[in-house]
């Protein structure tokens, strides 16, 4: 791995990064990631980055590691890059993202929301950053398996061409991973702030509740200002409290915590907040090691270059870089198969990313079976695409228990 291109990020966390009780119709979410999401949801972004997460799981130890131990699986590569085309989906999710975190910026800034101008604009420049990294992979990999399959005499060129334009990948997606962990460290600082003024409450749903409401600085700075303006200036606490603590379902139910007339309701609400509250915490937490961790670790790859450097670095990777992505990955996708209504493109992409994980899976096995490159890459061929099938088989039968659920609901 650390020889020629440590292999790069296959997940997509921005699609979702307040992941807790996701609803796209608060008026807290810009007019335009409100749109993205009616077009295509977390339903089959969070399956692509569960999918491309196990699959960089699986190929990081099945391959990198077992190269540097000096017993390689895939001696040719070809299972290695034929499957590694998940790497590619880089460039769509990033771009998604980029639309997306771009106009949580331009939202931040029509707010004067300092605090969603530096998070906000960082997951916008880890999602530039991710778009370039998927496209130079679009390049690498068919580059490399032109190299492993055809093997051309002389094209000295163009092995050098290739082996740099892995390292850029490398070095892109090294950028990616810094600025992945400092949004997630801007997220993470808010959040524990929070808590901290939280703790100190006796009343809990009264400290929640003011925290929707002009501040008495800002009352007297706005005093004689107009009903938009104000209204301006409570949608930014709307939008900093909704990072905190979730969709829209919770900020509705605090809205109108004043007309509770229960301890059991209160009682629920304050469980619900601090439920969101310790689930976005550790979601960020895992974003910040895997971050920083993973821009370390490309670091390292250019330089120990040895055996001994290449086990470490694998091996972090595994247990420090994808893990940990892994599980937050797995957590949002989770909340989104649970929370996010699905758009409009859902089941097309999904069907049309079968279609892909069929072609690669069948193309994988049959250049290993003609080439004879041994039956454990083959293994690890279908198991892969067991596993992509699967997910996608997930995500389209949730989307159809959606579809027959509100079908029913409006029926009745």
């Amino acid at each position: 791995m650390s020889g020629l291109v440590v292999d790069c990020y296959d997940s997509n966390p921005f699609v979702n990064t307040c992941p807790y009780d996701i609803n796209i119709e608060s008026k807290s979410v810009d007019s335009v990631s409100k749109f993205l999401s009616t077009l295509i949801s977390g339903k089959f972004w969070g399956g692509v980055s569960v999918n491309g997460d196990l699959n960089w799981a699986i190929r990081t130890t099945c391959v990198d590691l077992t190269s540097a131990l000096g017993y390689p699986v895939d001696k040719s590569g070809i299972f290695y890059h034929l499957m590694g085309i998940t790497t590619i989906f880089n460039l769509f999710a990033g771009t998604f993202n980029t639309l997306k975190t771009g106009s949580q910026v331009t939202q931040a800034l029509s707010l004067d929301d300092k605090q969603g101008m530096i998070a906000e604009g960082l997951s916008f420049a880890s999602s530039v950053a991710q778009t370039l990294g998927g496209a130079a992979m679009l390049l690498f990999r068919p580059a490399s398996l032109f190299l492993e399959v055809v093997q051309p005499k002389g094209a000295v060129s163009l092995k050098h061409a290739t082996l740099r334009l892995g390292q850029a990948a490398s070095a892109i997606f090294g950028v990616f991973y810094a600025l992945l962990g400092l949004s997630s460290l801007c997220h993470l600082y808010q959040l524990l702030k929070f808590r901290c003024q939280y703790t100190l409450e006796k009343d809990k749903v009264t400290f929640l509740r003011n925290q929707l409401d002009l501040t008495p600085q800002e009352q007297r700075k706005l005093k004689n200002c107009s009903d938009a303006k104000l209204e301006k200036m409570k949608l930014k606490h709307e939008v900093q409290l909704e990072r905190i603590i979730g969709g829209s379902s919770t900020m509705q139910r605090l809205k109108r915590c004043y007309s509770f007339s229960s301890k059991k309701k209160k009682d629920a609400l304050i469980a619900k907040v601090e439920r969101a509250w310790l689930t976005n915490t550790l979601v960020h937490s895992l974003y910040v090691l895997s971050g920083f961790t993973g821009c370390v670790t490309t670091i390292a790859g250019f330089v120990f270059t040895g055996n001994v450097g290449a086990i470490a670095i694998a091996s972090v990777w595994i247990f420090a870089v994808i893990l940990p992505m892994m599980a937050a990955d797995a957590y949002n996708y989770y909340a989104d198969l649970q929370n996010t209504p699905p758009g409009r493109y859902d089941k097309h992409l999904l069907i049309l990313n079968s279609i892909v994980a069929l072609m690669v899976t069948g193309g994988t096995v049959v250049f290993t079976s003609i080439f004879s490159f041994g039956v454990v890459p083959i293994v690890l061929t279908l198991v892969l695409g067991a596993l992509w099938l699967a997910i996608n088989g997930i995500s389209y039968a949730n989307i159809l228990n959606y579809e027959k659920s509100h079908r029913t609901l409006t029926v009745s």
